[in-house]
Parts: C-alpha cells; sequence; structure tokens
C-alpha cells in the first residue's frame, strides 16, 4: 500500500508567495482601476458643475438691462432714494465688486477652511455702488449662520432685468402723466408673480414700457383684480411720461453672483435675489465647490458699440464711454472648481491656476480643481 504524502514546506512556501503575489498584483489593479474611476467621476462631477453655474451666469447676463420690452437706459426711475442702491440702481443693465489685489495681474492665495471676509472694503467698487462691497451683501447668509458669507479673493456680479420667461402683462387703457392707478390684464389665472409678492409682504418692483421709453415704480396694491397702484413711497407717486393701452408691464429681478461659504465649508456659488421685489430674501447655494470667481468687463469707450478693452469692475465708470456700466458690451467670467479628497493626486508644489489673469494658488491636497472660463454678451448692449 502507498502513502500519500502533502505538501512540503517548501512547496507550501512557494504556494503562499505565489498567492502573495497574485494578491498584491489584483489589489494594484484595482486600486488603479479605483483611481481612475475616481478621477474620471470628479471630472465628470466638475464639468456638470461647471455647466450648470455658466448657464445661471449666462441667462442673468444675455439679460442684463431687459426691463419689459425696453432698455436700462430708456428708464426713468420713480424709486424712493430710501431703498438699497442694489435694488434702485436700475438705470444700469449690471454692476459689480472687484475684490482688490486679484485682476488680471494680481494674485490671490486660497486658504481653507473659509469664512467670511474680514471686511468689505477688500472689494473696490464704482461710485455709485458705493465704492466698496454693499453692506447688504457682505451680511448675507444662510438663516442666519456662516454659511452664505461672502470669502475673500473672488469678484462680485449684480444683474437687473425682468425675469425670463416671465408672462407679460399690458396697459388695457392709456395710462396719463400723473395717474397713479394703471389698468391692466392682470388677473388672479395669470399674474405673472405680482400678487404673490404682496401676499408674502413684499413690494413688487415694477417697470411700465411703450418699447421706447420705460419708468420704474414700487407697487402698491392691486385691485379689481386688473388695477395696480403706484406705492406712495415712491419718491414721485406718479407717472411722468403717459403710455398708451398695450404697453407692456413687468417686474424687475435684481440678482447678486458670488463666492460664499457653502453648506459643506467649501467654497459655493450662490446667488442673493430680490425675487422681483424691492428687498432681498436669504441667499441661495446655486453650485457646491466653486473657490474663486474672476470677472472682467468688456466696455465701449468709444461709441461703437464694440468692445475695446477689458476691465475690473472699480474701472467700468471711470473708462467706459457712458461713465457707468451701460458702457458694458461683455462680461468674462472664470470660475475654480474643486473636487473632493482623493479626485486627484497631491502635486509635489503649490499649484497655481490662472482666471483671467488673476493667479490663484491652491493648498497642496489630493483635490481635483479646474478652470472653466467663458464670455457672455448682454443681448441690450452689442451694436
Amino acid at each position: 500500500m502507498k502513502h500519500q504524502h502533502g505538501f512540503s514546506l517548501v512547496e507550501l512556501m512557494i504556494a503562499i508567495t505565489l498567492s502573495l503575489l497574485l494578491s498584491g498584483a489584483a489589489i494594484s489593479a484595482f486600486l488603479t482601476v479605483r483611481k481612475v474611476n475616481d478621477t474620471t467621476s470628479g471630472v465628470a462631477n466638475l464639468a456638470d458643475s461647471g455647466r450648470f453655474a455658466f448657464e445661471q451666469l449666462g441667462s442673468a447676463v444675455r439679460s442684463a438691462g431687459y426691463l419689459a420690452c425696453s432698455a436700462s437706459t430708456d428708464a426713468r426711475s420713480d424709486l424712493s432714494a430710501g431703498l438699497p442702491v442694489l435694488v434702485s440702481d436700475v438705470g444700469e443693465p449690471l454692476g459689480g465688486y472687484e475684490y482688490i489685489g486679484t485682476g488680471a495681474s494680481g494674485a490671490f492665495a486660497l486658504a481653507p477652511p473659509y469664512a467670511q471676509a474680514s471686511a468689505n472694503s477688500k472689494w473696490a467698487a464704482s461710485p455709485t455702488l458705493g465704492g466698496n462691497l454693499d453692506a447688504l451683501i457682505y451680511a448675507a447668509s444662510v438663516s442666519g449662520g456662516t454659511v452664505g458669507k461672502p470669502i475673500s479673493g473672488s469678484d462680485v456680479l449684480v444683474t437687473h432685468e425682468t425675469p425670463v420667461g416671465t408672462p407679460a402683462l399690458y396697459l388695457t387703457a392709456t395710462a396719463s402723466v400723473g395717474t397713479s392707478t394703471l389698468a391692466t390684464t392682470l388677473s388672479s389665472a395669470v399674474n405673472s408673480g405680482f400678487a404673490s409678492i404682496i401676499a408674502a409682504g413684499k413690494t413688487p418692483l415694477t417697470v411700465v414700457s411703450n418699447c421706447q421709453s420705460a419708468e420704474v415704480f414700487a407697487l402698491g396694491n392691486i385691485s379689481g383684480g386688473t388695477q395696480i397702484s403706484l406705492s406712495t413711497s415712491n419718491a414721485t407717486q406718479h407717472l411722468v411720461t403717459a403710455y398708451g393701452a398695450g404697453s407692456h408691464v413687468a417686474l424687475i429681478d435684481t440678482r447678486v453672483f458670488y463666492v460664499g461659504v457653502g453648506s459643506d465649508g467649501e467654497g459655493a456659488l450662490f446667488v442673493f435675489d430680490t425675487n422681483s421685489s424691492t428687498s432681498f430674501s436669504a441667499p441661495v447655494e446655486l453650485v457646491p465647490d466653486v473657490e474663486n470667481m474672476q470677472v472682467l468687463y468688456g466696455i465701449d469707450t468709444t461709441g461703437a458699440k464694440a468692445v475695446t478693452e477689458y476691465v475690473t469692475a472699480d474701472k467700468v465708470a471711470t473708462l467706459g464711454i457712458t461713465g457707468d456700466f451701460n458702457s458694458v458690451i461683455d462680461v468674462k467670467l472664470s470660475l475654480l472648481l474643486v473636487g473632493p479628497f482623493g479626485s486627484a493626486v497631491a502635486p509635489s508644489s503649490v499649484p497655481s491656476f490662472s482666471l483671467l489673469g488673476t493667479a490663484v494658488s491652491a493648498p497642496i491636497d489630493s483635490k481635483l480643481r479646474a478652470v472653466f472660463t467663458t464670455t457672455f454678451t448682454l443681448r441690450n448692449n452689442a451694436g
């Protein structure tokens, strides 16, 4: 009878070694695939975020200055001087604030964790906008906490326009000079938001336009389902120009886009919106993980309705042909987006990203970062 023998010690050691080698190779391959997958997923997520951010920004910039069927340059304001300048400055299609030290040849170093910038004087603006970041924007927050507070290093963009997609209203009778009540097609079925704004305890910011001239006022009340009245808070409590039947009546929205403290502690793109009233609601986080935004304004310096120079927000009024933001033809925007930890291999030195000429340096970490840049033209200002 033959005896059966098991593995010898040498054979067992060889088998274990081969198993370890195969396991190591399999684990290495798995980690490599997982790393590639994380990076690919990170790139796709950043691309999606960048695309959505530009959809929101682009819609606002392209429509900036559109008031019913007129442009901001055609508008007369009856608004009270007591309203915030961000609301009452409807004679300009947009506005902006430049973070001091950035710009075409500037630099900024990101330093998470992010917190509110130390002062609103860190931004520069045109005299119309008060010279530095408006106090309302600087104090903005979600639910009174740190989320939504503007952080250092990024520019701020402001737009004024009749909201895209708002149903049109029309005058059903001539509104004469001196009248404070306008007969419109307003109804409970199609109220274009007027009634809901009043129901929320706010005052609708309104424009009436005959497509040649326009008048902006705060709406007081709606009576009989179709009659709207100017608020007694207006500086001029009656129309200064007559508007015939068929003239357009619409709301005006002011939106402020800025980078603030996101809900995850990273930077995020926020919109601070009046929702077509004379006061702001709490800011809304549009796109998470946006670390920086730089803005340049293409201005007309010759009257040819074409861009002759790109400047920062604080230089628009000084160099533009109109002396204000009505000389802006287009807007260049650049965003720095960041992915989660592990979405990239940590660099050996401090990485730097160029956003419209501003050198933005980031921490040495394993987060994937990407710059997205585009240009939007103001439909009402281009020649």
